[in-house]
């Protein structure tokens, strides 16, 4: 997407009042993540009112991704990523439904923190179950001071309404969803699930279980940053003007290679936003974002049980420029298999044969390789480690 330069000259004006602070959510230190349904962005009754609020939000909040729902005015869109692009952001749209309206998934993102590899919608075959809004996955690398690290980011926006028809499209589309992310979950991927889930996470808003229980039982593999705030029943769904009543609609959840980066207390609603915006539900949105924040802690690779004679070593140098040595040791001599995968799973590079007891290195040739993160892979006697490395220009 091209971007253009637009100066906006102060925070936000809501009609015949005076312009509002809004209370930052993110900080320097950590990855801040939102989900923010914007009421039909482009077309509601806030008109162009919406715009600036939705620019005041992104700009004061201070977070380094959003994961935005229902932008139907492409033109509109375009504006408000040009607004904020002198504040260090960067907007990706989403595809246009096939069928079944004009809501479009979103990021909203800041480029210094996340270098996104790729875009693409899933689950296509699911199309009329998703509501012909394909859910919209991102792959990008996420630096945090000296941190990095590769993720995948998954936007949706599910079937609304509490029939019977509804719910049965929203199960089948909520199984097709948990399917995928546990095979990412298996393969000990870093995924962030986020967006408008159009209903609660236990007990469904059209009676009985909810689509999305498989997830909130398996505590095992998920994490839910919006437990909390589905189990006391606080709204981010709002059908009055206050935000005191509705549904918990919006959520946020990942898998455990993140739990240890989770600030447990970041996993929250934007509920400032109700006060620090006028007739914030009539002028900007029936729905409240969803946060959270991660340290980006970095987990020390263990060694597979399995494999107590063999090690998988860090890469030296790592960030590289032009070349880097994966390097491995073994007690006694082995077949080896050594492969390297950017963040889609293409293979960037193999080596595989026998090798002698002791201390070895691979070269991986950076000439070719795009910036980012790389996965290096390990198998031996049926085991396997796992490193990264990052590629730097």
């Amino acid at each position: 997407m091209r971007l253009f330069s637009l100066f906006v000259s102060f925070v936000f004006v809501a009609s015949g009042a005076t312009a509002q602070t809004i209370a930052p959510r993110g900080t320097e230190a950590t990855f801040d993540v939102a989900s923010w349904n914007i009421e039909n962005f482009g077309t509601g009754a806030g008109g162009t009112q919406q715009r600036l609020n939705a620019a005041a939000v992104i700009r004061q909040a201070d977070i380094d991704l959003w994961a935005l729902q229902e932008i139907v005015d492409v033109n509109d869109f375009n504006l408000l990523v040009q607004e904020l692009e002198q504040d260090g952001y960067a907007g990706i749209l989403g595809p246009e439904p096939r069928l079944g309206g004009d809501q479009r998934l979103a990021y909203i993102y800041k480029p210094d923190v996340v270098t996104v590899v790729a875009t693409r919608s899933i689950l296509t075959q699911n199309e009329n179950d998703f509501a012909y809004r394909y859910p919209f996955e991102m792959f990008a690398s996420v630096t945090v001071g000296d941190a990095v690290q590769s993720m995948q980011i998954i936007n949706i926006h599910a079937k609304c309404c509490g029939d019977q028809a509804s719910y049965g499209r929203r199960s089948r589309a909520a199984a097709a969803l948990k399917n995928y992310t546990d095979q990412l979950a298996n393969d000990n991927r870093a995924l962030i699930v986020l967006g408008d889930f159009n209903d609660e996470l236990n007990q469904s808003i059209a009676g009985g279980l909810s689509p999305y229980r498989p997830y909130y039982t398996d505590t095992a593999t998920y994490t839910i940053a919006t437990r909390e705030l589905n189990q006391s029943n606080t709204p981010t769904y709002c059908s009055n003007s206050s935000c005191t009543s509705g549904s918990t609609l919006d959520h946020l959840l990942f898998t455990q290679d993140l739990a240890a980066s989770f600030l447990p207390a970041s996993g929250d609603r934007y509920g400032e936003l109700v006060a620090a915006i006028q007739n914030y539900r009539e002028s900007t949105s029936d729905h409240l974002p969803v946060l959270a924040s991660f340290t980006l802690v970095v987990v020390a690779d263990e060694p597979a049980p399995e494999a107590a004679g063999v090690a998988l070593l860090a890469p030296a140098p790592s960030p590289f420029r032009e070349s880097t040595a994966l390097r491995f040791r073994l007690d006694e001599p082995a077949d080896v298999r050594l492969d390297v995968v950017d963040v889609l799973g293409r293979h960037v590079m193999s080596a595989s044969g026998p090798y002698a007891a002791g201390e070895h290195a691979v070269t991986l040739d950076g000439s070719d390789l795009a910036s980012g993160v790389y996965v290096v892979r390990l198998e031996t006697g049926g085991a396997v480690q796992t490193r990264t490395v990052v590629r730097t220009r």
